[in-house]
């Protein structure tokens, strides 16, 4: 018995004439029958090989010798053995190459073998991770667009929570415009635009209403301190909020609230929210959505021409209208600049206030047919767009409620008319507009506001 094992070879290999020899490598064993006992590696360079032919023939030279001893034999017998030997190893080499390739491939196989259990937990797992890498995304998206608008955790509009109703299932917002965004602007601080919107949360419907800005009021609001602004303790509704901002410090969340609390002692409803919005926000909302279509109002059937806005419009629908165009249409109210010669919105403001109403009919009904509102990266898009342009109270919890409520209204936004239920007068040598039927002899009447409630009352909640 000998054994060998050189710097090439990786098996083992034990040989003994006319028995079986074992090849064992990395634990698997196969049986080969030898007639010899020979030793050789499984890939042996040329030198070797030739080293390996020498020992080979010394070896048998030393054995041929020994039995020589016993029985002669010719030279030419002796270098038949030799090549005999040779040829057998060779053989033996080649044999151990192929099963050493055997092992290999076999080896491989059962290396790489995975159950079908695994791929499929591999697979769960790897879209797990990739569905928290996109909500992680998402949220940061929403965190850094959404931080100057809403209130609350970016992260919560995943979730949702219910909006605030009235005891008549009403979600009552209040939306008022300022221009405290325009450079020169005298009186950017006057809401000049001031609208509520009511949603039915159950009937998935949504009506709008206009509250004329030259109302007098009294600033102070029922069980609250006597509010003492600049321009006095009673004034056109339309100072409240820029009194409200110098009462509370600049606060606009508080001056907000505090108009919300005015608007709601008129129309005897209950503004859980408010949205402010100045100039730019119009303007950039119609231009993100690539205009808007408005049916304008007019009472000349020539439409509308309005020297203070540089503005001319047909009366009827307007296709496409840019945001520039819809915010001059928003403005104007005939007042008469330059030359005069304005006609289209004879009832100034009370005519103002219908168009307002479209125009945000107009960017609702767009905001639907092209799909916005039900595609989260366009809404961030919207709302990044605006940037310090829109304040509200809405939290990021509600957004989510209120984006479902809008996609599923029933109808357009109704309007409700607003201009029987005021009548004009003046105070001193400002022209004002009071509650129905009111007189600016009987101050008790110029702010009663019973009437107005009651016919909102019946507008906003048809009993079956």
């Amino acid at each position: 018995m000998s054994k060998r094992k050189t710097k090439h070879s990786k098996k083992t290999v034990r040989k003994q004439a006319g028995k079986k020899i074992t090849v064992s490598e990395k634990g698997m064993k196969e049986d080969i029958l030898v007639h010899k006992i020979v030793e050789a590696p499984t890939e042996m360079p040329d030198k070797t090989l030739a080293n390996m032919h020498a020992e080979t023939t010394t070896e048998t030279t030393a054995e041929m010798t020994a039995f020589d001893t016993k029985k002669p034999t010719t030279s030419e017998e002796t270098e038949k053995e030799k090549r005999k030997k040779v040829d057998a190893i060779l053989k033996l080499e080649k044999e151990l190459v192929k099963d050493r390739k055997k092992l290999k491939r076999k080896n491989k196989k059962e290396k790489t073998h995975i159950p079908l259990w695994t791929k499929i937990v591999i697979v769960v797992l790897s879209l797990i991770i990739v569905a928290m890498i996109s909500v992680a995304i998402f949220g940061y998206m929403l965190l850094s667009h959404t931080a100057n608008v809403f209130k609350g955790n970016p992260m919560d509009i995943l979730i949702g929570t219910e909006l605030a109703r009235d005891e008549n299932n009403l979600t009552n917002i209040l939306i008022f415009g300022t221009s405290e965004d325009a450079e020169g602007h005298d009186g950017g601080l006057l809401t000049d635009s001031i609208l509520v919107a009511s949603v039915d949360q159950e009937k998935k419907t949504s009506k709008i209403f206009s509250i004329p800005r030259d109302l007098w009021v009294n600033y102070t609001v029922p069980g609250g301190e006597t509010m003492n602004c600049v321009v006095g303790t009673q004034g056109k509704i339309n100072a409240t909020y820029m009194c409200a901002l110098n009462e509370y410090r600049n606060n606009k969340d508080q001056a907000s609230r505090y108009f919300a609390k005015k608007i709601s002692e008129i129309t005897g409803l209950n503004l859980q929210y408010y949205i402010s919005l100045d100039w730019s926000a119009l303007r950039t909302v119609v231009d993100e959505l690539g205009g808007i279509d408005v049916d304008v109002y007019a009472d000349d059937d020539a439409g509308i021409h309005d020297t203070c806005q540089h503005l001319d419009l047909a009366k009827g629908m307007n296709y496409g209208l840019n945001g520039s165009m819809a915010l001059k249409l928003a403005r104007a109210r005939n007042a008469g600049c330059d030359e005069g010669g304005d006609f289209g919105l004879s009832r100034s403001n009370f005519d103002r206030e219908i168009n307002q109403q479209r125009i945000f009919n107009a960017i609702k009904n767009k905001a639907f047919s092209i799909g916005v509102l039900g595609k989260p990266t366009k809404v961030i898009r919207l709302i990044d767009s605006l940037g310090n342009n829109v304040k509200t109270n809405i939290t990021m919890a509600e957004v989510r409620t209120l984006i479902d409520i809008a996609t599923n209204l029933n109808g357009e936004v109704e309007s409700i008319p607003t201009v029987e239920q005021f009548g004009v007068g003046r105070i001193g040598i400002q022209s004002v507009v009071l509650p129905k039927g009111a007189s600016t002899y009987i101050e008790s009447s110029m702010f009663s506001y019973g009437e107005f409630q009651r016919y909102l009352r019946n507008k906003l909640i048809k009993f079956e």
